[in-house]
């Protein structure tokens, strides 16, 4: 059986629905969007921008511009050289150690049969729900 294809592009009344379904899409995300611009984007704007001054945070003195010498300062810092040495060590030897395991789990659970698996969905689901409940109960 050969399928038939419409020749005729969508009507006007098609692409006003496809119109009016878009904006009222983007109607519902917009205080989405405005929660993650206003306490998201802005904050790293300013936070990049106030690095490159000497800022007392407060204080009734005017912030003196310094340019990137808060940066060169913060690569002679043994502390801040020993917490990127951290991160890094997390980012690549724990994160896909934990994946790996979590997949491994996965797996094996995944051919359990019978009450085992009910059990094991219970144990790994648990932490999910008592977070809610818990504040339910408060």
């Amino acid at each position: 059986m050969k399928v038939l294809k419409n020749k005729v592009g969508p009507t006007k009344r098609s692409r006003a629905l496809a119109r009016r379904e878009a904006t009222s899409a983007y109607l519902f995300l917009l205080p989405c969007l405005l929660f993650f611009v206003g306490f998201v984007i802005v904050p790293m704007i300013l936070c990049v921008g106030t690095s490159f001054f000497d800022s007392t945070m407060g204080k009734d003195t005017v912030d003196v511009f310094v340019g990137f010498d808060n940066y060169k300062e913060l690569w002679k810092d043994s502390i801040f050289l020993r917490s990127l040495k951290n991160t890094i060590i997390i980012v690549v030897v724990s994160v896909p150690t934990v994946c790996v395991f979590s997949l491994w789990v996965s797996s094996v659970i995944y051919n359990i049969k019978g009450k085992a698996l009910s059990a094991f969905r219970c144990i790994f689901y648990l932490p999910v729900v008592t977070g809610s409940v818990a504040v339910t109960v408060v």
